[in-house]
């Protein structure tokens, strides 16, 4: 089977669930990559990694209803450059990364157009890296994160929301530097801030006035 069909088949019933759709656009405050080379590690590196930023597409199953649980997922891109490294004869490095975000956010405080949620992120994603001697740099990542956030109905058809999160991840890969090969496995831990803009269109108010007009009449 192939990966597009498989993604088809995971993501279209998230679809049908979805009650509002959007963008969303990731700010990576900060992402420390911490990577062992060979087999056995014998080298290690550590890449800083400051304000990253991207875009992706997003659909959510609860902006603000009434429900306490909701379920965000975030296709993202994010690009970012190499603060600082102890690294030697790496000067320059340029980040492309792509995400799979999975938010499970239960309601804290919920009001008709507002929501404050915490819960727990499972993030999958893929790095390409390249710059200077690094002619490349890829690797595959997943890992959780800690998130919290706002959600705000601006109209009845349009809301707003942020949230923040610390992540960890593991990562393996493989690099060529300075024409040679090796592989490497490691973590990334850091913080990323969120902005959306959504578009919903499943969550509608209950309207309790005819079943009260009913209760009235006996």
């Amino acid at each position: 089977m192939k990966i597009k069909h498989l993604f088809m088949i995971m993501v279209f019933p998230l679809l049908l669930q979805a009650a509002s759709f959007g963008l969303s656009v990731p700010v990576g405050i900060v992402d420390y990559e911490d990577l062992s080379y060979g087999s056995f590690g014998d080298e290690r590196a550590i890449y800083e990694y400051r304000y990253g930023t991207g875009v992706g597409v997003v659909i959510d199953t609860n902006v603000a209803k009434e429900k306490t649980f909701g379920y965000r997922l975030a296709l993202e891109y994010t690009a970012s450059d190499l603060h600082s490294t102890g690294r030697e004869s790496v000067t320059s490095l340029r980040r492309n990364k792509f995400d799979i975000v999975n938010t499970f956010a239960f309601g804290v405080v919920q009001e008709p157009n507002f929501k404050w949620w915490v819960g727990p992120r499972i993030n999958i994603q893929w790095v390409k890296t390249s710059g200077g001697d690094v002619s490349y740099q890829n690797s595959w990542g997943f890992g959780v994160a800690a998130a919290t956030g706002v959600n705000y109905k601006v109209a009845k058809r349009v809301a707003l929301a942020t949230d923040i999160e610390y992540h960890g991840n593991m990562m393996f890969g493989g690099e060529s530097y300075q024409d040679d090969f090796s592989v490497f496995f490691g973590t990334t831990t850091g913080a990323t801030v969120r902005f959306y803009l959504l578009f919903v269109f499943e969550e509608e108010p209950k309207v309790l006035s005819e079943s009260l007009d009913s209760d009235d009449s006996f």
